[in-house]
C-alpha cells in the first residue's frame, strides 16, 4: 500500500472518531475548541456553516499531524472518564451554611450542591452534559449568550 493511501485510511479513520468539541459564541461568530487535540479549533460566522468550518479544520490538523509523525491523542470515552460522584472536604462552618440553606430552600444538600457547582461553570442547570457529537450530526442550535 502506498504511502498516501496509507495516510488517507489513517486520515479517515481519525476523522470518524468521537471527539469532545467545546461550541461558544464569542460575540461575532461561533467558536470550536477540542480540548483533547491541542492547538486545533474552528470557527464561523454563522452557525449553518459550522459543520463545514469543523470538518475542514480536523482535516487539516489530521493531515498534518500525521505527514509529520506526531502522535494524535485518541478521544477519551465519555462515560468512562466521569462517574458522576467526587469527595470534597470543605470547612465545618461552610457545610452548616451549606445545611442550613438546603433546609430552606426545601431541597437537599446535593441537590443544592449541584445546582450551585453548575451555576459556577456556566451550565445553569442541574441536567448532566450531553457528550459532543460529531460534525454534521443532528445537533440543537444554542443560543448566543447575552452579555
Amino acid at each position: 500500500m502506498s504511502r498516501t493511501a496509507e495516510l488517507s485510511r489513517s486520515l479517515e479513520a481519525y476523522m470518524s472518531l468521537p471527539y469532545r468539541m467545546e461550541i461558544s459564541w464569542d460575540e461575532n461568530y461561533w467558536a470550536v475548541e477540542f480540548p483533547e487535540l491541542p492547538h486545533l479549533a474552528a470557527d464561523a460566522d454563522r452557525w449553518e456553516d459550522l459543520p463545514a468550518a469543523i470538518e475542514e479544520a480536523k482535516r487539516v490538523y489530521f493531515t498534518s499531524m500525521l505527514e509529520d509523525g506526531k502522535p494524535i491523542p485518541e478521544p477519551k470515552p465519555f462515560h468512562e472518564q466521569f462517574s458522576g460522584k467526587f469527595v470534597v472536604r470543605i470547612p465545618t462552618g461552610l457545610h452548616a451554611r451549606l445545611v442550613e440553606t438546603a433546609e430552606r430552600e426545601g431541597v437537599s444538600l446535593n441537590t443544592l450542591a449541584v445546582s450551585a457547582l453548575a451555576q459556577a461553570v456556566g451550565t445553569g442547570g442541574t441536567r448532566p452534559l450531553p457528550p459532543a457529537r460529531a460534525a454534521g450530526s443532528s445537533v440543537a442550535r444554542p443560543r448566543p449568550s447575552a452579555r
